[in-house]
């Protein structure tokens, strides 16, 4: 039995998926610390580099397509996850950055800046859309029902999971550009930081262990995926230096309190969080394997 590898989604569809994980993860996690009062530049500037994050990332996903009738299409067929996911970018883009510009001087013109329960309800819909941003790609990549690999509801919960883990390793990436944060608190807001990070990491993984075993157990083109993520040397790029390393390291700075030393070990971590969420969506995409229909 002849078995494929799927060609529809390539390296601008990975970046896409990359980007947009960051991009809302980004802004979700900018928006709880912002709910609550906690290191407000930092909060804020994550609440603005989400929504930039994400509009990139879409570019990347038009560059993909290069006939204008499919680009119409996108909007016009809202019983396909694809014309879906872009309305959700679109209105996630729209709302986080009318959220998130209030709290710049440049904008504070806008009128609802002025009115905190506007304010505050707009904040709330562009949270709820970056969710639904970080969820799709797997409805998306699942809606394929010739590729088995990809057709699983765990692998919306892998991409929550691992925009999540993104969006709070862009702010630990961030974090030490700020000299108020330097000088005042620094430890106690990585050690938040790097906490949630670890206890992600931690879900992420079983996670991540339960859709490769599922899928390990399931048709034929399932187990070629893993077959080819095996021959990659997937675990060791993924689990091991993606997950594992990180997480010792998010481990460690919970302990250390000299700023000399916790810096490099979060801006390490920061990055390999960012490095292994790139990973996992282009090995997952590379990995979609499916048997021609008239094989034989």
């Amino acid at each position: 039995m002849s078995m494929e590898r799927q060609t529809t989604y390539g390296w601008s569809i990975v970046v896409d998926l990359f980007l947009g994980g960051v991009g809302a993860g980004t802004f979700l996690v900018g928006f709880v610390l912002n709910h609550l009062n906690m290191r407000e530049a930092i909060a804020r500037m994550g609440l603005l580099l989400g929504p930039f994050l994400v509009l990139i990332g879409s570019f990347f996903l038009l560059a993909d397509i290069t006939i204008r009738t499919r680009i119409f299409r996108l909007f016009s067929n809202l019983t396909s996850w694809t014309s879906r996911g872009s309305w959700i970018l679109t209105f996630f883009i729209i709302s986080g950055l009318a959220y998130a510009l209030i709290f710049f001087r440049p904008f504070q013109w806008l009128p609802w800046g002025d009115m905190p329960t506007l304010s505050m309800v707009i904040g709330s819909i562009a949270a709820l859309f970056s969710i639904l941003v970080l969820i799709y790609p797997g409805f998306l990549l699942g809606m394929n029902n010739a590729i088995p690999f990809w057709n699983t509801p765990l692998l919306a919960l892998l991409f929550l999971l691992s925009g999540l883990c993104s969006g709070v390793a862009s702010l630990m990436l961030v974090t030490p550009l700020f000299e108020d944060t330097l000088k005042y608190g620094m430890v106690h807001f990585i050690h938040i930081l790097g906490g949630a990070a670890a206890i992600l990491v931690f879900i992420e993984i079983i996670a991540l262990y339960a859709y490769l075993e599922v899928s390990a157990h399931g048709s034929v083109a399932s187990k070629e995926s893993i077959r080819l993520l095996k021959a990659s040397q997937f675990s060791l790029k993924m689990f091991i230096i993606g997950l594992l390393l990180p997480f010792a390291l998010l481990l460690c700075g919970i302990f250390i309190s000299e700023n000399f030393l916790l810096s490099p070990l979060s801006i390490s971590a920061a990055i390999l969080l960012l490095a292994s969420g790139f990973y996992l969506r282009y090995a997952i995409i590379n990995a979609g394997v499916f048997i021609p229909r008239f094989s034989i």
